[in-house]
Order: structure tokens, then C-alpha cells, then sequence
């Protein structure tokens, strides 16, 4: 295998850039989420308040709670799967 043709480094250099510029933000909210910055907080809880005033107001809510906390533990379970592999 000979060196990377232009093409290719330009196309292995714009992945990186999109993985970096992709990273760097969710990297910097986890950090402020993780340290507890109160306006950050304060936003969270109030998404969190207004998407179950939605989910709870909609037609049909008596069976979706339970349907939501089962999905909720299925996804835990698989992301502890994941995280125990790594």
C-alpha cells in the first residue's frame, strides 16, 4: 500500500473534522451538565416538565406511561450491556 492519494487524506481529514465538530459540543454539555450549572439545569428540568405535559395530554395516555418506563428500562439494561463490554 503506498501513501494515501489527495482524495482519500481529503476525505479522511473532512471525517475527522465533522467527528470533531460533532464531539466537542456534546463533550461541552456533558461537562456543564456534570458540574451543574444551574441555568443548564433549570432548562433540562423545564424540557423535561413540558415533553410529559405533551406525552401525558395526548389522546391515548393511559397505556403510554407504562409503555415509556418499560422502554426506558430496556434501553438501560442495553446500555449497561454496552458500557460493561467497553
Amino acid at each position: 500500500m503506498g501513501p494515501a492519494s489527495p482524495s482519500r487524506r481529503q476525505r479522511l481529514l473532512r471525517a475527522v473534522g465533522f467527528s470533531l465538530l460533532f464531539a466537542l459540543p456534546v463533550a461541552a454539555l456533558a461537562f456543564v451538565v456534570r458540574v451543574g450549572v444551574p441555568a443548564v439545569l433549570d432548562a433540562d428540568e423545564a424540557a423535561v416538565r413540558a415533553a410529559t405535559s405533551v406525552t401525558l395530554g395526548s389522546a391515548g395516555s393511559e397505556a403510554r406511561p407504562t409503555r415509556y418506563i418499560v422502554s426506558s428500562q430496556i434501553v438501560s439494561v442495553v446500555l449497561g450491556g454496552v458500557a460493561m463490554v467497553l
